[in-house]
């Protein structure tokens, strides 16, 4: 008797001695993993196009105190360390507070292009997440599992540009627990679409009766929209420009009321609007969206210019010193002024640097701009070069070209349709074309004039004409006046083409002054006739006074 009830009392202390080993291992993984906090609250997993590089996971900080993150790994059935930001482009710190986010992501770098103006700690690390279905772990510094997901691509958020979010962080991570977000690319570092993250209430003490749902009235918050007007633009006069707010949205799906003011007067009520500037300038443009109960205001801005402005003459070869000599006219073809300001003029001569016109440089309707090369510091070559003019933003206003080797004293004039070498230079006036022929003067031009129109993302202007031309070809340019404006004169035989543009630019100034005292005499003429009558009528008058 005595011998069976030592082998119990035996078994009963070989019992508990195994459950104390069994706690020893297992105690601790209750502790640790509790203890820190930290879920898996949001993934990234398939994207529309490639993936790589961009997935990323959420994980949140649902304890009472801050959590440092160092040391832990993330595994996608590999481990993976992390790394401390800015390591890699992160962005943050390791330090997560209460209730903070942090994102998990396969490249940190791309992920913030992805989510410009992102501000949350962004840490980088390895990760290749399964379109199909994947188990997804975090570990501290002792490798305790913290917390553990395995989702599956029916759960949602399967390519079309979504995410998994999980809906009660404090809860099992359950194929209940889990959502597909509502806004496209997902809630990084903010609240899920419709997620309860409260920390979890206490249980009531023993003998006490659990609240009721009635007795604690459930309240939604509305979370504000985010308005995105799109990027700066720059474009032409009378070009139209499409605005687009398709990338604003609500976080709770609410509807959308859109204001357009395009900062010239005019406004719009749709989300994708149309518009057109008739005058250059700078312009504000402001998008506001209204759920109702918040709204949100974004701004960009819209440069236009005018295509006005042209390359009229240039002088590559002068008669002398080239520094003194040399100049670039611009030619002003609208009834508008100019403003030049920012925009940039440059050859591709070697060791050139553009020249950037300074503040308030203005040329006057239908006038002329001559710099000098003294000024620009734009020296051109004498066999072969290009002329370029640059908008304010970069864009290519106009472009000249040039081959062969210019004779010294000649210029290259525009005549009103196309380029041409003169021996009859006129900075600063209208152009003379001494119709001296390319072949006989052995050049060669080429002209690439462009014009912006309105692109998707407002990016580049689009090249609507571009030539190269040889010794026996001319020029269409899209932003020159007509010939009509410059009529060509014919030139007689056996007369250089100098001495007749001498000969006629004479006859025309003759032909002004005897226009001028044919006037002058009709109005003295009117102002004597106009003497005589009323002296005539004044004599009358006191006739009959007299009488």
């Amino acid at each position: 008797m005595k011998e069976k009830i030592k082998i119990s009392c035996f078994r009963i202390k070989a019992a508990f001695g195994l459950l104390a080993i069994g706690g020893f291992f297992i105690w601790p993984n209750f502790i640790f993993g509790a203890g820190h906090g930290v879920v898996i609250n949001e993934i990234m997993y398939d994207l529309p196009g490639a993936d790589s590089g961009r997935e990323w996971i959420e994980i949140l900080n649902i304890s009472d105190s801050e959590i440092d993150l160092t040391g832990w790994k993330f595994n996608d059935g590999s481990n993976h360390t992390l790394n401390e930001p800015p390591k890699n482009g992160g962005q943050g710190s390791f330090r997560i507070s209460t209730g903070e986010y942090a994102i998990l992501a396969g490249d940190a770098t791309t992920f913030l292009i992805d989510h410009p103006g992102f501000s949350g700690t962004v840490i980088d690390t390895v990760m290749a997440l399964k379109n199909t279905s994947a188990t997804l772990k975090i570990f501290d510094p002792e490798s305790n599992e913290i917390d553990s997901i395995t989702y599956e691509s029916t759960w949602g958020a399967d390519g079309n540009g979504k995410t998994l979010e999980k809906i009660i962080p404090q809860d099992p991570s359950i194929k209940n627990n889990w959502q597909e977000s509502a806004p496209d690319g997902g809630t990084p570092g903010a609240f899920n679409s419709s997620a309860q993250e409260t920390p979890r209430e206490e249980e009531p003490p023993r003998g006490e009766e659990p609240a009721t749902e009635d007795s604690t009235p459930t309240t939604t918050v509305n979370r504000p929209p985010v308005a995105e007007a799109g990027s700066d633009i720059a474009t032409l006069v009378n070009r139209e420009i499409f605005f687009d707010a398709s990338q604003s949205y609500d976080p709770d799906n609410d509807s959308l009321i859109y204001f357009w003011n395009f900062g010239d007067g005019a406004t719009d009520t749709k989300k994708q609007a149309g518009h057109i500037y008739l005058y250059p300038g700078q312009y504000i443009v402001s998008l506001l969206i209204d759920d109702g109960e918040f709204s949100d205001l974004d701004i960009i801005t819209v440069n236009i210019y005018s295509p006005s402005v042209i390359i009229s003459e240039f002088m590559p070869n002068p008669i002398g010193k080239d520094k003194s000599n040399e100049w670039i006219e611009l030619f002003n073809q609208s009834e508008q002024i100019a403003n030049l300001t920012n925009w940039q003029l440059g050859s591709q001569a070697k060791n050139n640097s553009l020249f950037v016109f300074p503040a308030n440089s203005f040329i006057a309707p239908k006038q002329f701009l001559v710099i000098q090369q003294s000024i620009s510091q734009i020296a051109l070559n004498n066999n072969a070069d290009q002329i370029c003019l640059f908008y304010p933003n970069g864009s290519l206003a106009a472009e000249i070209s040039y081959q062969g080797e210019a004779k010294e004293g000649l210029a290259v004039a525009f005549d009103g349709q196309d380029y041409f070498w003169t021996s009859a230079p006129t900075p600063g006036a209208a152009n003379i074309i001494s119709l001296i022929s390319p072949k006989e003067e052995g050049g060669n031009f080429s002209a690439d004039n462009f014009q912006a129109t309105a692109q998707e993302k407002q990016e580049k202007p689009e090249i609507l004409a571009q030539t190269d031309l040889d010794q026996s070809q001319t020029f269409l340019s899209l932003n020159q006046p007509s010939r009509a404006e410059t009529p060509q004169l014919a030139q007689p035989a056996g007369e250089s083409a100098f001495q007749f543009a001498s000969q006629q630019a004479a006859a025309l100034g003759q032909t002004s002054q005897s226009i001028q005292k044919a006037n002058l005499i009709l109005i003295l003429s009117i102002i004597i006739s106009g003497s005589l009558l009323i002296s005539w009528l004044l004599i009358r008058l006191k006739k009959k006074l007299s009488h």
